[in-house]
């Protein structure tokens, strides 16, 4: 085989075997920070959709060990083929392989929260089930994940519906010291993440966050007393701490 060819092999690799001997090297660590950090890889994937003018809002519920993630968005692209034969689409390939691209499919723009981006591969390798259930507004598409591997086919059932996706996460408990989610932490993440989307709103359990000014609104909110100092105090306040929150989401 030649160099060229060995290095298109390496442009898509399985983590199975590598996630689940090192877990912590991924999750950054295996008790309930971890789960956060999952979970925040499933909401970074909505978030894409709200950058690119197709979602309004995304909604996290945690029932126990079970976490759902949902968005409005336009749904995952079931009907898009894999780079690879290997995968039946596109889904299946973001689920099942890493890749060296900025994002598998090219979109744009991508963020992370806080930590690195992990990617569904892992997080799949890493989970008990990842349930997939998905609608273009024509097609409502379902198929299974667990353990680094395909559970289910998809099925796909031609029904007019809302937009969306809606993530069900339970991940493995032999890999992680908890089946369970910092609560407060990821609450804090949340409430903070809004204000760098104006117009995003976050459901969490029974609360939802909104925001019109973004920024603005979370200065008012953290630093309340500025409202009695000087306009000129409260702008070079204002500016310090957006440059602080902006290094702590790098």
């Amino acid at each position: 085989m030649s160099a060229e060819g060995k290095s298109e092999d390496l442009r898509y690799f399985p983590l199975l075997d590598s996630v689940r001997k090192r877990p912590a090297m991924y999750f950054g660590g295996i008790g309930s920070l971890a789960i956060n950090n999952a979970i925040y890889e499933l909401i970074a994937n909505a978030i894409d959709q709200y950058l690119m003018g197709h979602a309004t809002k995304i909604k996290v519920v945690i029932d126990g060990s079970i976490i759902k993630v949902s968005d409005d968005g336009r749904g995952f692209p079931f009907d898009v083929n894999a780079p690879i034969e290997e995968c039946s689409n596109l889904v299946e390939f973001y689920c099942l392989y890493r890749h060296n691209l900025p994002t598998a499919d090219h979109h744009a723009p991508h963020i992370h929260i806080l930590a690195g981006g992990l990617g569904l591969a892992v997080v799949n390798a890493a989970s008990e089930y990842i349930k997939v259930k998905s609608s273009d507004g024509h097609r409502v598409y379902r198929q299974s994940f667990g353990g680094g591997q395909v559970r289910s086919a998809c099925e796909a059932e031609f029904m007019v519906s809302d937009k969306g996706t809606e993530l069900e996460l339970v991940v493995d408990r032999e890999l992680f010291q908890t089946s369970l989610p910092d609560m407060p932490a990821l609450r804090k993440t949340l409430f903070e993440l809004v204000h760098f989307y104006p117009g995003l709103t976050i459901e969490f359990q029974e609360e939802r966050f909104l925001t019109e000014r973004g920024l603005l609104d979370l200065a008012f909110v953290r630093y309340s007393p500025l409202q009695q100092a000087t306009p000129w105090e409260c702008r070079v306040s204002f500016i310090m701490r957006v440059l602080i929150a902006g290094f702590k989401y790098r």
